[in-house]
Protein backbone atom coordinates (compact mmCIF):
# COMPACT_ATOMS: atom_id res chain seq x y z
CA UNK A 1 0.00 0.00 0.00
CA UNK A 2 3.30 2.10 0.25
CA UNK A 3 2.79 3.14 4.04
CA UNK A 4 6.20 4.11 5.65
CA UNK A 5 4.90 3.51 9.07
CA UNK A 6 2.27 2.69 11.39
CA UNK A 7 1.13 2.51 15.02
CA UNK A 8 1.27 -0.84 16.43
CA UNK A 9 -1.65 -2.57 16.64
CA UNK A 10 -2.99 -4.93 18.52
CA UNK A 11 -2.06 -8.14 16.90
CA UNK A 12 1.48 -6.43 16.22
CA UNK A 13 4.46 -9.65 18.03
CA UNK A 14 4.53 -8.55 21.58
CA UNK A 15 8.56 -9.43 21.27
CA UNK A 16 10.66 -6.45 20.02
CA UNK A 17 13.26 -7.91 18.16
CA UNK A 18 9.84 -9.90 15.97
CA UNK A 19 8.83 -6.84 15.21
CA UNK A 20 11.92 -4.65 14.69
CA UNK A 21 13.04 -7.51 11.72
CA UNK A 22 9.47 -7.68 9.88
CA UNK A 23 9.44 -3.52 10.07
CA UNK A 24 12.95 -3.54 8.74
CA UNK A 25 12.96 -6.10 5.77
CA UNK A 26 9.55 -3.62 4.99
CA UNK A 27 11.77 -0.62 5.49
CA UNK A 28 8.56 0.09 7.61
CA UNK A 29 8.90 2.03 11.11
CA UNK A 30 6.49 2.73 14.15
CA UNK A 31 5.04 5.63 14.10
CA UNK A 32 3.93 5.45 18.25
CA UNK A 33 1.34 2.65 20.32
CA UNK A 34 -1.28 3.58 22.56
CA UNK A 35 -0.35 3.37 26.85
CA UNK A 36 -3.46 3.46 29.22
CA UNK A 37 -2.22 5.89 32.50
CA UNK A 38 -4.13 5.59 35.32
CA UNK A 39 -2.44 8.20 37.06
CA UNK A 40 -5.94 9.08 38.63
CA UNK A 41 -6.43 6.18 40.67
CA UNK A 42 -2.99 4.56 40.77
CA UNK A 43 0.14 4.79 42.38
CA UNK A 44 2.37 7.31 40.10
CA UNK A 45 5.28 4.41 40.29
CA UNK A 46 3.00 1.74 39.13
CA UNK A 47 2.51 3.73 36.36
CA UNK A 48 5.40 4.93 35.60
CA UNK A 49 6.79 1.48 35.61
CA UNK A 50 4.29 0.17 33.06
CA UNK A 51 5.22 2.99 30.95
CA UNK A 52 8.45 2.65 31.01
CA UNK A 53 8.52 -1.23 29.65
CA UNK A 54 6.78 0.87 26.72
CA UNK A 55 9.33 3.14 25.64
CA UNK A 56 12.13 0.51 25.68
CA UNK A 57 9.48 -1.64 23.37
CA UNK A 58 8.94 1.99 21.82
CA UNK A 59 12.72 2.88 21.37
CA UNK A 60 13.66 -0.19 20.37
CA UNK A 61 11.46 0.13 17.37
CA UNK A 62 12.90 3.56 16.60
CA UNK A 63 9.04 5.34 17.53
CA UNK A 64 9.44 9.24 18.30
CA UNK A 65 5.54 9.71 20.32
CA UNK A 66 3.81 7.65 22.51
CA UNK A 67 -0.24 8.28 22.73
CA UNK A 68 -0.85 8.53 26.49
CA UNK A 69 -5.12 8.18 27.47
CA UNK A 70 -6.16 8.43 31.05
CA UNK A 71 -7.97 5.53 31.72
CA UNK A 72 -9.12 5.71 35.37
CA UNK A 73 -13.16 4.99 35.15
CA UNK A 74 -13.34 4.62 31.37
CA UNK A 75 -16.43 3.65 29.92
CA UNK A 76 -15.23 2.55 26.49
CA UNK A 77 -15.76 -0.92 26.12
CA UNK A 78 -18.74 -1.00 28.43
CA UNK A 79 -21.23 -3.06 27.07
CA UNK A 80 -25.05 -1.74 27.88
CA UNK A 81 -23.33 1.97 29.22
CA UNK A 82 -24.25 4.63 27.08
CA UNK A 83 -21.13 6.12 25.38
CA UNK A 84 -22.75 9.51 25.05
CA UNK A 85 -24.92 9.80 27.89
CA UNK A 86 -22.94 12.21 30.54
CA UNK A 87 -24.16 11.01 33.54
CA UNK A 88 -22.10 7.72 33.33
CA UNK A 89 -19.29 9.75 32.25
CA UNK A 90 -16.53 10.01 35.25
CA UNK A 91 -15.69 14.28 35.91
CA UNK A 92 -12.56 14.79 37.94
CA UNK A 93 -12.00 16.70 40.98
CA UNK A 94 -9.60 19.22 41.56
CA UNK A 95 -7.65 17.26 43.24
CA UNK A 96 -7.89 14.67 40.96
CA UNK A 97 -7.00 16.96 37.86
CA UNK A 98 -3.95 18.11 39.94
CA UNK A 99 -2.65 13.92 40.00
CA UNK A 100 -3.62 13.66 36.54
CA UNK A 101 -1.67 16.60 35.06
CA UNK A 102 1.36 16.16 37.57
CA UNK A 103 1.79 12.87 37.10
CA UNK A 104 1.90 13.72 33.01
CA UNK A 105 4.20 16.19 33.53
CA UNK A 106 6.41 13.10 34.93
CA UNK A 107 6.41 11.32 32.25
CA UNK A 108 6.93 13.92 29.76
CA UNK A 109 9.90 14.26 31.24
CA UNK A 110 11.05 10.87 31.36
CA UNK A 111 10.28 10.14 27.94
CA UNK A 112 11.53 12.73 26.13
CA UNK A 113 14.91 12.96 27.99
CA UNK A 114 16.27 9.59 28.53
CA UNK A 115 14.06 8.45 25.32
CA UNK A 116 13.47 11.21 22.94
CA UNK A 117 9.98 10.16 22.64
CA UNK A 118 7.12 12.87 22.90
CA UNK A 119 4.41 12.03 24.97
CA UNK A 120 1.21 12.85 23.11
CA UNK A 121 -2.15 13.17 24.99
CA UNK A 122 -4.30 11.13 23.50
CA UNK A 123 -8.33 12.75 24.12
CA UNK A 124 -11.14 10.40 23.95
CA UNK A 125 -14.51 9.04 24.00
CA UNK A 126 -15.56 7.94 27.53
CA UNK A 127 -12.65 9.21 29.54
CA UNK A 128 -11.67 11.79 31.95
CA UNK A 129 -10.71 14.33 29.20
CA UNK A 130 -13.38 13.35 26.58
CA UNK A 131 -14.90 17.30 25.69
CA UNK A 132 -13.30 19.76 24.35
CA UNK A 133 -13.10 21.58 28.02
CA UNK A 134 -11.16 18.94 29.67
CA UNK A 135 -8.54 18.66 26.95
CA UNK A 136 -8.33 22.47 26.91
CA UNK A 137 -8.06 22.04 30.58
CA UNK A 138 -5.00 19.45 30.37
CA UNK A 139 -3.62 21.53 27.57
CA UNK A 140 -3.43 24.51 29.90
CA UNK A 141 -2.44 23.05 33.09
CA UNK A 142 0.40 20.71 31.59
CA UNK A 143 4.24 22.05 30.83
CA UNK A 144 4.76 22.53 27.00
CA UNK A 145 7.71 21.17 26.91
CA UNK A 146 6.62 17.70 28.19
CA UNK A 147 3.32 17.13 27.50
CA UNK A 148 1.91 17.62 23.64
CA UNK A 149 -1.58 16.78 22.43
CA UNK A 150 -2.43 13.70 20.13
CA UNK A 151 -5.53 15.75 18.34
CA UNK A 152 -8.18 13.43 17.11
CA UNK A 153 -10.46 14.71 14.48
CA UNK A 154 -13.01 11.62 15.15
CA UNK A 155 -13.18 11.55 18.33
CA UNK A 156 -13.76 15.84 18.50
CA UNK A 157 -16.65 15.28 16.04
CA UNK A 158 -17.90 12.48 18.65
CA UNK A 159 -18.28 14.89 21.54
CA UNK A 160 -19.77 17.75 19.32
CA UNK A 161 -21.92 16.05 17.44
CA UNK A 162 -22.99 18.15 14.82
CA UNK A 163 -20.16 18.67 12.59
CA UNK A 164 -18.05 20.32 14.99
CA UNK A 165 -19.31 23.39 14.02
CA UNK A 166 -18.85 26.99 15.44
CA UNK A 167 -15.95 27.84 17.99
CA UNK A 168 -15.18 24.12 19.05
CA UNK A 169 -14.74 23.18 15.53
CA UNK A 170 -11.85 20.63 14.69
CA UNK A 171 -9.88 23.75 12.96
CA UNK A 172 -10.90 25.79 15.33
CA UNK A 173 -9.70 24.11 17.74
CA UNK A 174 -6.23 23.20 16.10
CA UNK A 175 -5.55 26.93 15.22
CA UNK A 176 -5.53 27.64 19.35
CA UNK A 177 -3.51 24.51 19.93
CA UNK A 178 -1.40 24.16 17.05
CA UNK A 179 1.89 24.48 19.04
CA UNK A 180 0.88 21.66 21.76
CA UNK A 181 -0.58 19.40 19.09
CA UNK A 182 2.47 17.23 17.70
CA UNK A 183 0.46 14.01 16.71
CA UNK A 184 -2.84 13.58 14.58
CA UNK A 185 -5.56 10.80 14.13
CA UNK A 186 -7.49 11.95 11.50
CA UNK A 187 -10.72 10.10 11.41
CA UNK A 188 -14.95 10.80 10.49
CA UNK A 189 -18.24 10.39 11.85
CA UNK A 190 -20.82 9.32 10.03
CA UNK A 191 -23.63 11.20 10.49
CA UNK A 192 -26.98 8.56 10.55
CA UNK A 193 -24.65 5.85 12.51
CA UNK A 194 -23.97 8.84 15.25
CA UNK A 195 -27.61 9.76 15.49
CA UNK A 196 -28.59 5.86 16.00
CA UNK A 197 -26.01 5.89 18.95
CA UNK A 198 -27.68 8.97 20.34
CA UNK A 199 -30.93 7.97 19.75
CA UNK A 200 -30.13 4.01 20.76
CA UNK A 201 -28.09 4.76 23.61
CA UNK A 202 -25.21 2.64 22.39
CA UNK A 203 -22.15 1.58 23.88
CA UNK A 204 -18.88 2.18 22.74
CA UNK A 205 -18.08 -1.23 21.25
CA UNK A 206 -21.60 -1.27 19.51
CA UNK A 207 -21.04 1.67 17.82
CA UNK A 208 -18.04 0.96 16.10
CA UNK A 209 -18.57 -2.27 15.22
CA UNK A 210 -21.63 0.01 13.21
CA UNK A 211 -18.72 1.85 11.94
CA UNK A 212 -19.47 5.01 13.00
CA UNK A 213 -15.89 6.29 12.45
CA UNK A 214 -16.42 5.98 9.12
CA UNK A 215 -14.05 6.75 5.64
CA UNK A 216 -12.96 10.15 5.74
CA UNK A 217 -14.76 11.39 2.92
CA UNK A 218 -18.06 10.90 4.02
CA UNK A 219 -18.26 11.73 7.38
CA UNK A 220 -19.69 15.19 9.50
Amino acid sequence: AGFTGSEVGHKYPEDKAVLKHMLDVRNMTIASKWFSSFLVDKPYEEVEADFIKELEYLSYVGATAINISEQSGSIQGKQDVAILDMENKRVLTDEEWDRLCTGLNKLGKLSLEKYGIRSCFHHHMGTVVQTVEETTRLMENTDPKYVFLCFDTGHHAYVNGDGARGETSAIDFMKKHADKIAYLHFKNVDHDIFARVRRENLDSDTAFDLDVMCDLRDGI
